[in-house]
């Protein structure tokens, strides 16, 4: 290499842009072969990977080609369509979740008569007491189940106030110990 000529800087540099082409080429033949694979999975019963959202955009500048722009916007509908099913699927999962709780509360409601939880204040009769242990057991399921919402954070506020008040009621009812007696005001 000839450092005073330059010789090296220049093929260096035609070194460096040729892979830039390369790469530009390369994504272009990736958009035609989608659209080839596209237009063979319509008539198959062959599971497809779409590409990566994110390079959808990228593949969209680099096309010229009308036929090509119009198979990234149709990948783009695509994938979009997934991912509302997606959240929708989710969403779905997410409603059995809290449908759940609401049922573990309604159980816990008609299993456990509150009166008589409220009627034990006693320390003694409460350590005694098969009813207020196998609410107490009962409530901490309950109590998991309502954190595990809060901390996956996809439950509106008011929903999970609303269950939120109905779990302290029934731990208010159990009671805590407190000074020797059980105290249900908390």
């Amino acid at each position: 290499m000839d450092i005073e000529s330059g010789e090296g800087e220049n093929k260096k540099n035609a070194e460096w842009k040729a892979p830039k082409k390369e790469k530009e080429k390369v994504k272009l033949e990736k958009v035609s072969e989608n659209n080839k694979v596209l237009e063979g999975a319509e008539n198959s019963s062959e599971e497809y990977v779409f590409p990566d959202k994110a390079t959808i955009p990228e593949l969209t500048k680099l096309c010229s080609d009308p036929e090509a722009v119009e198979t990234v916007d149709h990948w783009l509908k695509i994938i979009e369509e997934e991912e509302k099913a997606k959240f929708s699927k989710e969403k779905k999962e997410y409603d059995l979740k809290i449908e759940e709780l609401e049922k573990m509360l309604a159980s816990f409601e008609a299993e456990y008569p509150l009166i008589d939880l409220l009627l034990i204040v006693d320390v003694n009769v409460a350590m005694n007491s098969p009813l207020r242990k196998s609410a107490k057991e009962a409530l901490g399921f309950i109590s998991d189940k309502l954190t595990v919402l809060r901390k996956e954070n996809k439950i509106s506020l008011e929903k999970y106030n609303e269950l939120e008040k109905k779990y302290k009621l029934f731990n208010n009812a159990v009671g805590h110990l407190s000074g020797g007696k059980i105290d249900h005001d908390r």
